[in-house]
């Protein structure tokens, strides 16, 4: 044992993309999202971010984010550890590079923090909820196994993207239907899309439209355009019709 493997054991990685660090740390949100952490240099200062993952794992976790005074709460308790929660859904700071170690620091202590404030609303019973429901429908659907803890994809940057799902040669996430949660899942869907190697991988990203009225079915449409480039985009309604007329069809 050195202090490379212990670092790695306890669940740091550290890679390069460009001009940018990012750092794999062993915090984890309520739904399971980790939280890496992407550092830019910026002259004398270092820009450091979530990437999104802190908001995305309180909308996985069901959490209604189109709440304003939610939103407002989650700021304020960012703010209190000196981050701050973008306008992007970004969780960011700037700080002078000597001071590094501080904003490891006050990420740090902010994740915990934003735990605590994902428990005190909801938990991660709807996360679980929406994917064991998608588990099931896949199934049903196609009548072939579901892996759920499919081997991650290297993306561009280096980074491990993990699925939720692999049913034959494709991968599935499952994402609330959520201007954050699509955007994450965009950025993380080009990280894999930019690697060669990748560019023929099968993605489905069903997203959860269980609370939608049928009236307002051109938020659907238009969060599954952002995605649909990068991956086939299918609304859990589909998923559920598709499973039906399957089970009919038996």
């Amino acid at each position: 044992m050195d202090c490379r493997t212990v670092i790695h054991d306890l669940g740091f990685s550290c890679t390069m993309h460009d001009d940018t660090i990012i750092v794999t740390t062993p915090h984890k949100l309520l739904a399971g999202s980790g939280v890496p952490l992407f550092i830019q240099p910026r002259g004398e200062m270092v820009y450091v971010t979530d990437d999104g993952a802190i908001l995305y794992d309180m909308i996985i976790s069901g959490l209604d984010m189109n709440d304003g005074r939610r939103v407002a709460s989650l700021k304020r308790t960012l703010e209190s550890h000196d981050v701050r929660l973008a306008d992007d859904g970004i969780v960011e700071v700037l700080i002078p590079a000597v001071r590094l170690p501080e904003a490891f620091a006050r990420f740090s202590q902010a994740t915990f923090a934003a735990v605590q404030w994902q428990q005190a609303f909801m938990g991660r019973r709807a996360a679980v909820d929406l994917k064991v429901a998608v588990a099931e429908l896949l199934a049903s659907w196609r009548r072939t196994p579901v892996a759920t803890d499919p081997e991650p994809i290297k993306g561009r940057r280096g980074q491990d993207i993990k699925f939720d799902f692999r049913q034959g040669d494709e991968y599935i996430d499952c994402i609330a239907l959520h201007q954050s949660a699509t955007a994450h899942e965009a950025r993380r869907l080009l990280d894999v899309r930019n690697l060669p190697a990748n560019a023929s991988t099968q993605i489905r990203v069903i997203l959860d439209d269980r609370e939608i009225a049928v009236t307002d079915s051109a938020t659907v449409e238009s969060e599954s355009d952002i995605l649909s480039s990068l991956a086939t985009a299918m609304p859990f309604s589909a998923l559920e019709k598709a499973a039906a007329k399957t089970f009919t069809l038996q």
